[in-house]
């Protein structure tokens, strides 16, 4: 990380200081302050002080998207860099221990430190969440045993944090405990480059990996989107992830739904998602996704054997769905629709406690 100051002197007294982070070829101008010597210092020019770091702090807060009461949909930020260090040494040892062994990965976080560019784009502090609930609940990742492989597990997290370069992931926080409790990692496709972006996160693969993303790049690559909607970028929703104690409680209905107004804030002409279990296809039907491809599990053998081995109950395929990017009015009738149902249900409810 490179920092260059620029000090330029307006009059005796008032430097104004730019600040400018050149990080991985990419600039990010990130405050203005406007400094000036105690000497001449009136009530007004601290107050003006005092606005110009208020509004350097509003630009900086991430936004804030619908969310159930209990929790807060948010940007992926890149101020929680500290706990994702921490988080992801504790996960490293959790798989070296799989099967109660020591074992070396030849994909050695320490020997392989996240860089501060990756850090400026991404906050990866739910890695943590994917590794301990995704890997093991995910249907797809499951069945094929991808937590008893290191090696597919550490560069299926160098997947994500390409993914989330775009800083267009979202992450839901526990209003009374700022944990995470949910993750959506979404990025932008653009149809020229995607060979380039395969043929780049084609190189650290384990086993295990290999064969999840040969059947997720089937299932896409079958799909066509691009030709089906006859646009050149999509926003493709790579992970749908909710902690266990907020499932069945709206919550991945919510990021659902704020995948889809990022996509509208980004004028994205389409958008898609890659559902790997039963509950996940449901809620999204119900948000009028439609089914562009899918593949059973039990037809997808190699070598003749099946790759994805007892994928639970209700979770028999693969899909991958997609829109074009619906409207403000869509999502609001959607709103509309579900308050109506709200308050019937209510009603109904204390209709029967007064019987």
């Amino acid at each position: 990380m490179k920092q260059i100051v620029t000090h330029i002197l307006i009059g005796k007294s008032c430097p104004i200081t730019f600040l400018w982070l050149k990080d991985n070829f990419d600039y990010c101008w990130l405050r203005f302050r406007v400094k000036m010597e105690d000497g001449g210092r009136t009530a007004s020019d601290v107050q003006k002080d005092e606005m110009l770091l208020k509004m350097q702090e509003r630009l900086k807060a991430p936004l804030e998207w619908p969310s159930i009461d209990s929790c807060k949909i948010l940007d992926v930020q890149p101020q929680h860099f500290d706990e994702v260090l921490r988080l992801i040494k504790v996960n490293e040892k959790t798989i070296r221990n799989v099967h109660g062994k020591n074992e070396h990965l030849q994909c050695d976080l320490e020997s392989r430190p996240i860089t501060c560019c990756t850090v400026s784009y991404i906050c990866m502090n739910f890695l943590i969440q994917l590794q301990r609930h995704y890997f093991k609940d995910d249907p797809m990742c499951a069945s094929a045993g991808l937590v008893k492989d290191p090696l597919s597990v550490e560069c299926y997290l160098d997947y994500i944090r390409v993914w989330m370069k775009d800083t267009t992931s979202l992450v839901a926080l526990s209003s009374k405990s700022e944990r995470v409790v949910g993750v959506v990692v979404a990025r932008p496709n653009i149809e020229v480059d995607r060979s380039i972006t395969y043929s780049r996160m084609q190189i650290h693969e384990g086993e295990v990996l290999e064969k999840i993303m040969d059947f997720k790049n089937t299932l896409v690559k079958q799909a066509d989107v691009h030709n089906y909607f006859n646009c050149r970028e999509i926003f493709r929703l790579y992970i749908l992830c909710v902690h266990p104690s907020y499932r069945s409680k709206g919550l991945g209905t919510a990021l659902l739904e704020a995948f889809i107004l990022m996509a509208i804030a980004l004028q994205m002409p389409a958008i898609v998602a890659l559902l790997t279990s039963g509950v996940t296809q449901e809620l999204a039907m119900r948000l009028g996704f439609k089914v562009l491809n899918e593949i059973q599990y039990s037809r997808w053998i190699l070598n003749d054997k099946a790759v994805f081995i007892n994928p639970g109950v209700g979770n028999y395929s693969a899909a991958l769905f997609g829109m074009l990017t619906p409207s403000m009015e869509y999502l609001e009738n959607i709103w509309r629709e579900r308050r109506i149902l709200k308050r019937e249900e209510e009603r109904r409810r204390n209709k029967r406690k007064h019987r």
